[in-house]
């Protein structure tokens, strides 16, 4: 087995790994991190084919998952509050 044919198992098992972790996050910006991570490895590892570009393109990945995410959960969490306060008015019968 090639150094590089091992590298991609890591990258594989790892993808597979964070996705299965993906259902035990609490939020968006979490899920972002793992998924941004694990795609970041892939085009690491694709076009650079050894360990250091696979490990910055998963930081990469991880890092704009992460800012992806966690727009995303502040804009859930605007529509949430705006909805729960809207509906708190009409209970006050």
């Amino acid at each position: 087995m090639s150094h590089t044919n091992g590298i991609s198992r890591i990258c594989a098992l790892g993808i597979i790994g964070g996705v299965l972790l993906v259902g035990g996050c609490r939020n968006d910006a979490q899920s972002g991190a793992l998924i941004g991570a694990g795609g970041g490895a892939l085009a690491g590892q694709a076009i650079g084919g050894n360990t250091g570009s696979t490990l910055i393109g998963a930081g990469v990945g991880a890092a704009a998952g992460y800012i992806i995410g966690n727009e995303m959960d502040k804009d859930k969490e605007k529509h949430h509050h705006h909805h729960h306060h809207h509906h708190d008015h009409g209970d006050q019968d």
